[in-house]
């Protein structure tokens, strides 16, 4: 959620209030980059929040990330299925769902007494994988992506069909993800058929509906003299791409 819906982190946000900024930025920073476990993190900030009474207020006066409104209500129109899988905490998220119409919501579970955080929470799912993986088999979708920035996000990304990283965290740049750092991209990229895509009949068939994701798909032997336009060739090594080829 935070980092690819908000712009901001929530935990951070109230530790201003709080006056212990720069201790729960740094468990946050730690967390994110990988360097400290996630659920130790989450005990550490709660601890230094403690007494806090208006986190769903927070979550809804939260800056969004621009375009993602947009970008939510764009996917749900080309019918994709969109889920929102957090580290963050149920009195935040569900507000957070709410605000960008999102279908279904996963995070774990704070303990408040009086509407004011005690430092006591619940972890619902061990990975945000495991919930992926419940979802794939809940809906048995023709492909999942995943969008993430930090440490917690790895195995979610490694997990999808495709992973992007966006304004992706050191931990996750050069695992061959694609990396992006404006929503509108990933909006673009899920719901435009106006790229037309030539795959020689040598790739495998199980990318066929991965570039359909993102394209127009025509299969045949590249390897003969091609008389249509593309914007996108996919070939093997048998084909040589040189100058008269392209």
């Amino acid at each position: 959620m935070e980092g690819v819906l908000v712009d901001g982190e929530i935990l951070n946000e109230i530790a201003k209030i709080m006056g212990v900024e720069r201790e729960v930025c740094e468990l946050t920073r730690k967390a994110m980059e990988g360097k400290l476990d996630f659920e130790t993190a989450l005990k550490k900030r709660l601890e230094l929040l403690k007494g806090f009474n208006n986190i769903g207020g927070m979550a809804r006066n939260m800056p969004l990330m621009p375009h993602v409104c947009e970008m939510v209500k764009e996917l749900k129109e080309n019918n994709h299925f969109v889920a929102m899988i957090t580290g963050s905490f149920d009195a935040a998220a569900k507000i957070i769902a709410e605000r960008l119409g999102i279908d279904a919501w996963a995070s774990h579970k704070l303990e408040l007494e009086d509407e004011c955080i005690t430092g006591n929470f619940k972890l619902s799912f061990k990975d945000k994988a495991d919930v992926l993986n419940s979802l794939k088999q809940k809906l048995k979708p023709d492909y999942t992506a995943a969008i993430g920035d930090g440490a917690n996000d790895l195995n979610m990304l490694n997990g999808a069909d495709i992973g992007i990283a966006f304004r992706a965290k050191e931990i996750l740049k050069g695992r061959g993800f694609l990396e992006c750092e404006d929503l509108k991209d990933i909006m673009q990229l899920f719901c435009s058929k106006e790229i037309n895509i030539l795959l020689d009949n040598s790739i495998h068939p199980v990318s066929h509906k991965l570039f359909s994701i993102i394209g127009n798909v025509e299969v045949g032997d590249l390897s003969k003299k091609i008389s249509r336009d593309a914007d996108v060739i996919v070939i093997r090594t048998k084909t040589k791409a040189n100058k008269e080829f392209i």
